[in-house]
């Protein structure tokens, strides 16, 4: 993993995960979710982190579920971006919003 320290939007953020050989962060399953929200609790400081997640559709194509995300989330309209939430749910929010990422790189 790789931490995008600061703020950008989601799709300014995605590129520079794929220019860095991979991609914002996508669990292959509810193991990885489950490392992955140990990660967040662990490392990351609070806030919102942006995720590969667009439109409750990860970048894989697989849809999201609700147990993944926060109460009330997703609430679209303007809100298209998905992020790690500090309490290790998600949210979205308008994909211009400024927020730290997790890039996943391919190895």
């Amino acid at each position: 993993m790789y931490e995008v320290l600061s703020g950008n939007s989601w799709h300014v953020t995605r590129d520079i995960c794929q220019k860095a050989g991979g991609d914002l962060i996508v669990p292959s399953g509810p193991e990885q979710y489950a490392r992955i929200i140990g990660y967040f609790k662990e490392y990351l400081p609070g806030g919102a982190w942006w995720v590969g997640i667009y439109d409750n559709v990860w970048l894989t194509g697989r849809a999201g579920v609700t147990a993944e995300w926060n109460a009330g989330q997703p609430d679209g309209g303007e809100e298209h971006c998905g992020s790690m939430l500090s309490d290790s749910t998600m949210g979205d929010y308008p994909c211009s919003t400024p927020l730290r990422a997790i890039c996943q790189i391919r190895r």
